[in-house]
């Protein structure tokens, strides 16, 4: 029992000294270093495990101790019994010997892994050929890795490697695919017979020129057939591109591709003379020689030939010369010739040098006008001959004509006047009773302003000596015209009615070539002009010297329209009177434009002034601060600093339409609205917009001018300089003619006149 007693408690002991104490191995023998990740060419972190669990159980406990690479602690990130992770220290490369150390300073395991390959020295520059020699450390461990040029064939391109040791790498160079003269980027990689240790690697760079050519580093191919100027030709190239040993630079200079050589003759090589003249004998002859150096091939061409003699001309006889031809020429005809079957000799005369004298044309005279009629039905006029010419028929001087008994005017007849209506105008009818076909009367006024009996007060003009006093009427009266040559083209203009039926009075140069024109009214300042209405105006007449015409608006309901007595005028003004001018752009804006200026003189029918006018102003109104109608804005002379405007006068105007002696056309009598193209009535209105517009200093209104020219004759006036007047809307259209029956022009026109012709 005592025994017994004695050996628990033994047992006892021992078991509570174990228990407090654990009992750790000898050192584990063999660990195994697991690669967790690596950057480019080194290992940067690892993992150590223990390999043999059977001879160390407990591992290197739980207490971190350290682990020691190439005897340098590394920086532990984790640890445990049986693994440590750590970080590998960037002063580490090449070879590491690896020791875990527990923290009872007992060392546990060893082991190596290559932590970076290491190169100690390379060639930086080579010829190409020749072998590259690496050194440095752990190129082998367990097995070769692999070289590749990355500048050239890349990762999975090995090059060929002559040898390979732990501590030396030699690389041959003949494969010329591999390599490149230049700088040259090689990386060595290292695979590891442990999959977890990756591939390591190191890059640098070596520079590869190539050999200097040599006679022998050239291959030229035979030379060509010898060409008919005396070379010959052949290619050479530079060897080497298969066989990198042979490729070169510099040194000896391609061989010669081109040589001097004798050609062989061929016909090309021979000129000959032509054949001399058959001789009596029945032989001719001619020279041959050679043009170039050559040899051999063909020969001389034959210099003899059999030929028919022929006898040479002596004399020729003649037809007779033919009339003379404007290029101041004429020709005969051979009839025979000396002896008769001749043939050269003597040089025929068939043509000489004549003055020509055309035949007189329609053109090649100049007639005055036709004389007023007699009494015996018969009207003459003078021809005569302008131009150097014979023969041809001369133009008629006599005709025969209708006698018409002379009379002064229209006869009218009207009614009373009628009541003043609530807007203040009365109305009454008239009527012709005897038409005079020799002069044109504009008809009596039909309807005035009246006072208004529902009107408290009478109107009282604005006061102030620049304001107008009937400039309400005025805006009603002065329309907006677009005038159509047809449906892609079209002129813009301003009016003036003249009468409450809606007769209006614009320049003969806005709707010459038109086919009638779209008309609007405004009712204010602020109103803008359009033509949804439709109104259309017809061309009732169109004087044949000024640039004036008169329009009719189609109003078959006869409405009565705001107008503008235009009888009453007289433009017999002093100098500096102040000018009113109305009218409507064709350009910037829309809505009527008023401009002012003063009375700066006349110029035949016309009167200057220094009120501008813009382009479209056209057929507007001039007026008096008092309201008095005194022409039509119709024309610009631009000086070298300024401009001034030109105002058909009201006295010229009145004139004119007082007389049918100067009148175009006149449809006043025969206007039933069909006589004009569909244009105007088929018109879409909103291509108005879109249409190709004559106006001045447009470049299209001088091509449009030339279309419609005869149409527009003597219905405008040229403008370039102060010496020539500018249409508002066209530019360079027509020049104005002075007519035999207009007034002689004033001295300083005619210098003007003179100045101009002289320098065409």
């Amino acid at each position: 029992m005592k025994k017994i007693t004695i050996v628990f408690l033994s047992l006892l002991f021992l078991g509570t000294i174990l228990g407090a104490t654990p009992v750790y191995a000898a050192p584990c023998g063999f660990i195994t270093p697991d690669v967790l990740s690596w950057g480019t060419g080194r290992i940067e972190s690892m993992s150590i495990r223990i390999v043999n669990f059977d001879g160390c159980p407990n591992g290197w406990g739980e207490t971190q101790g350290s682990v020691l690479l190439n005897d340098v602690p590394a920086n532990i990130t984790h640890w445990e019994h049986g693994m440590a992770s750590v970080s590998v220290p960037s002063a580490i490369e090449g070879l590491a010997n690896i020791k875990v150390v527990g923290s009872d300073e007992v060392i546990y395991g060893t082991s190596q892994l290559l932590i970076s390959i290491k190169v100690n020295s390379y060639p930086s520059q080579i010829t190409l050929g020749d072998s590259i020699e690496i050194t440095g450390e752990g190129f082998n461990n367990s097995e070769a890795g692999k070289v590749v040029d990355t500048s050239v064939s890349g990762y999975n391109s090995p090059l060929s490697v002559i040898s390979w040791t732990d501590s030396k790498i030699v690389i041959s160079t003949s494969n010329f695919g591999s390599f490149k003269v230049g700088s040259n980027t090689f990386k060595i990689y290292y695979g590891s017979s442990n999959l977890n240790n990756g591939y390591q690697s190191k890059t640098f760079d070596i520079n590869i020129s190539a050999p200097p050519c040599t006679t022998n580093s050239w291959s030229c191919s035979d030379w060509n057939t010898c060409s008919s100027d005396g070379t010959q030709i052949r290619t050479c190239e530079k060897m080497g591109w298969g066989n990198p040993l042979n490729y070169c630079e510099g040194g000896t200079p391609s061989p010669a591709i081109s040589q001097s050589c004798m050609p062989v003759c061929t016909n090309d090589n021979w000129s000959c003379g032509d054949w001399g003249a058959c001789l009596q004998g029945g032989t001719k002859t001619r020279v041959c020689n050679k043009t170039g150096s050559c040899q051999g091939g063909v020969s001389a061409p034959t210099t003899t030939q059999s030929c028919t003699y022929i006898p040479a001309c002596l004399s020729f006889n003649y037809s007779s010369w033919t009339v003379c031809g404007s290029d101041g020429t004429q020709t005969r005809n051979i009839i025979s010739k000396y002896p008769s079957n001749c043939e050269g000799g003597e040089l025929p005369k068939t043509t000489q040098s004549c003055t020509y004298t055309p035949t007189c044309t329609t053109d090649s005279w100049s007639c005055g006008d036709w004389g007023a009629c007699s009494t015996s039905n018969s009207q003459i006029r003078t021809c005569n001959k302008t131009a150097n010419c014979s023969g041809g028929t001369p133009p008629s001087t006599t005709q025969s004509c209708t006698y018409t008994p002379p009379c002064a005017a229209d006869t009218w007849t009207c009614g009373d006047w009628n009541s003043c209506s609530p807007s203040g105008v009365q109305n009454r009818s008239c009527r012709m009773t005897f038409d005079c076909p020799s002069a044109v009367t504009l008809p009596p006024v039909t309807d005035q302003y009246c006072e208004s009996p529902d009107k408290s007060t009478p109107q009282t003009p604005p006061s102030g000596d620049d304001k107008i006093s009937n400039q309400d009427a005025i805006i009603k009266s002065t329309v907006k015209l677009i005038c159509l040559f047809d449906e892609q083209s079209g002129m813009q203009g301003s009016g003036t009615i003249i009468d409450a039926s809606g007769l209006i009075l614009t320049n003969k140069h806005v709707v010459s070539g038109t086919v009638g024109c779209l008309v609007e009214f405004i009712n204010n300042l602020n109103d803008q002009p359009n033509y949804d209405a439709r109104q259309i105006a017809d061309i009732v007449k169109v004087s044949s010297t000024e640039d004036m015409a008169v329009l009719k608006l189609r109003n078959p309901n006869n409405q009565k329209l705001n107008y503008i007595n235009i009888t009453n005028g007289n433009s017999n003004i002093q100098l500096g009177t102040k000018i009113n001018v109305y009218g409507y752009p064709a350009i910037f804006g829309k809505n009527i434009t008023y401009t002012s200026g003063d009375f700066s003189g006349i110029d035949g029918s016309y009167l200057k002034t220094t009120a501008i006018l813009e382009h479209g102003n056209s057929g507007g109104g001039a007026y008096l601060n008092n309201g008095t109608f005194i022409g039509i804005p119709s024309a610009v002379v631009r000086g070298e600093l300024n401009a001034l405007g030109y105002i058909l006068s009201i006295n010229k105007i009145n004139s004119w339409l007082g007389n049918t002696s100067n009148i175009i056309s006149d449809n006043s009598d025969s206007n039933n609205y069909s006589r004009v193209s569909s244009v105007l009535d088929s018109i879409s209105l909103k291509k108005l917009g879109n249409l190709q517009f004559l106006v001045a200093g447009s470049k299209s209104a001088d091509t449009q001018s030339k279309t419609i020219s005869q149409i527009q004759k003597n219905s405008t006036i040229a403008e370039t300089n102060a010496d020539q007047k500018t249409n508002i809307e066209q530019n360079n259209q027509n020049t104005a003619q002075v007519e035999a029956q207009q007034q002689k022009p004033s001295l300083f026109k005619r210098f003007i006149n003179w100045i101009t012709h002289f320098f065409k």
